[in-house]
């Protein structure tokens, strides 16, 4: 039902989805990886699988462009990556995935270009791998920052390491 409410756009006015809403909808949760989800009650759902619902009501808009404010805020590494995976698969597909993250890992996995608020009036704009640097990152939060490319399960991938000063 919470997907469903994605198809309002193309309901009529007094009138109820379609055969054609519900099978975008089914079709849309599949490609979100939640068709098995179809039935539960979404208050009983996790952090991760509700914001996965929310990703697949606005997909069921047949939208082009998906604007997110933190998606992967307070959800635990598993969710974040499951969150992470739809977006990059969304965005692989042709999609404008347009968010924001306070961290620089996540725009790392997907963005291509990203936008660095550094302040009120310094904002730049550009290549992800070019902005998303040591120094640049480092000035952005005041904290020294090492970026370095290590080998994971699915390949090299660029890793964000803050350096919070000596731990216990």
């Amino acid at each position: 039902d919470i997907v469903l409410m994605g198809r309002a756009r193309h309901v009529r006015i007094y009138g109820a989805p379609t055969k054609h809403d519900r099978a975008q909808v089914a079709n849309t949760l599949d490609r979100v990886g939640i068709g098995h989800l179809a039935d539960r009650v979404y208050a009983r759902l996790s952090g991760g699988e509700r914001q996965l619902v929310l990703i697949a009501r606005a997909l069921a808009s047949e939208c082009r462009t998906i604007v997110l404010d933190e998606p992967a805020a307070a959800l635990d590494l598993r969710n974040q990556a499951k969150v992470l995976q739809v977006l990059r698969a969304l965005a692989d597909d042709g999609m404008a995935v347009v968010m924001t993250t306070h961290h620089p890992d996540h725009a790392l996995h997907i963005a291509e270009q990203v936008v660095l608020m550094v302040s009120a009036t310094d904002q730049r704009i550009g290549p992800t791998r070019e902005l998303l640097t040591d120094a640049l990152l480092s000035e952005l939060y005041d904290v020294p920052i090492v970026t370095a490319d290590v080998a994971t399960p699915s390949g090299v991938r660029r890793i964000i390491v803050p350096d919070f000063g000596r731990g216990v």
